[in-house]
C-alpha cells in the first residue's frame, strides 16, 4: 500500500465510480418516480389495475415493475452515451467522411482507371 498514491486512487478511481453510483441510484428513482407520477395522470387506475388504451387492464405491480426497468435502462443508455461521447463523435465524423467522399465519385472520370476486359 505504500506503492499507492492516495491522490491518484481518490481522483482517479473512487470519485469517479461514486458518481456514477449515485448517478445511477438517485437518477433511476427519481426519473422512476416522475415516470410514475406522469402515468398516474394519463391513466386510471380501480382496483390494483390500470387501464391502458390499447393494451387494456395492467395489474399495478407489473405495471411499476415495468416502469422501473424503462427507467434504469434510460437512465444506463443515457450514461453510456455520455461516457462514450467522444468515441461517437469520431465514429460519425469518419462516416459522414466516407459517406462524402462517395458522393463526391459519383459523375467522376478516373484518371487512371483501366477497364476490365472480359476474357473470352
Amino acid at each position: 500500500w505504500e506503492a499507492v498514491n492516495a491522490d491518484t486512487l481518490l481522483t482517479n478511481f473512487s470519485v469517479p465510480v461514486a458518481k456514477q453510483i449515485v448517478a445511477g441510484l438517485f437518477g433511476s428513482v427519481s426519473t422512476y418516480l416522475i415516470l410514475l407520477y406522469i402515468c398516474g395522470i394519463l391513466f386510471s387506475s380501480k382496483g390494483g389495475m390500470i387501464l391502458m388504451p390499447w393494451i387494456g387492464q395492467v395489474e399495478l405491480g407489473l405495471f411499476r415493475m415495468f416502469i422501473f426497468r424503462l427507467s434504469v435502462v434510460l437512465l444506463t443508455a443515457s450514461q453510456l452515451v455520455i461516457t462514450f461521447q467522444h468515441v461517437i463523435h469520431v465514429w460519425f465524423e469518419a462516416a459522414h467522411s466516407a459517406a462524402r467522399d462517395d458522393r463526391y465519385l459519383i459523375g467522376e472520370i478516373l484518371m487512371n482507371y483501366v477497364p476490365e476486359t472480359q476474357a473470352t
